[in-house]
């Protein structure tokens, strides 16, 4: 499992269900409450979700059975609103995880131990001219590679 924050609301991926739980964050105190799960169906469907962030209160998730992302706007209560798509100019290979920072999008392959890079156009959150580059051989087997940025973490109070 992996979370997100975007607006309001807290989102969890749940891998073996294809699935994620939404949920409305208290700002005094930072607790869940109003949470409810979704099997999104195409175009949005999930399979093996993996990784997830947001960017300009659009969420991302990375799929690693189907070597895809799926891009989804918030709708009313939580809900998501999803496209499941492929990176145009780049394959994925198992991604397992995703951030974006300072408009460019960062996916980790975990099948080949490289990365996916990709600009995100503004307002659309579209990802756009990715490509794949190899990760230095620094790790000797492939696996779970995770990034982060400081500027994607929620604000603490």
């Amino acid at each position: 499992m992996r979370i997100a924050f975007a607006g309001d609301f807290a989102f969890i991926t749940l891998f073996a269900n294809n699935a994620y739980l939404s949920c409305v964050v208290d700002p005094s105190n930072g607790t869940f409450s109003n949470c409810s799960g979704d099997i999104p169906v195409a175009p949005g469907e999930l399979s093996y979700p993996a990784g997830i962030t947001s960017y300009n209160d659009i969420v991302y998730i990375t799929n690693i059975q189907g070597n895809s992302y799926t891009q989804c706007t918030i709708g009313v209560g939580g809900a998501l609103n999803c496209n499941t798509l492929v990176p145009s100019g780049a394959t994925l290979a198992a991604p397992a995880g995703i951030k974006i920072n300072n408009g460019i999008a960062y996916i980790v392959n975990q099948a080949e131990s490289s990365y996916t890079q990709c600009n995100v156009a503004t307002p659309s959150g579209d990802l756009y001219s990715c490509a794949t580059y190899l990760l230095p051989d620094v790790i000797d087997k492939t696996g779970y590679i995770g990034i982060d940025f400081a500027n994607n973490l929620p604000p603490t109070n």
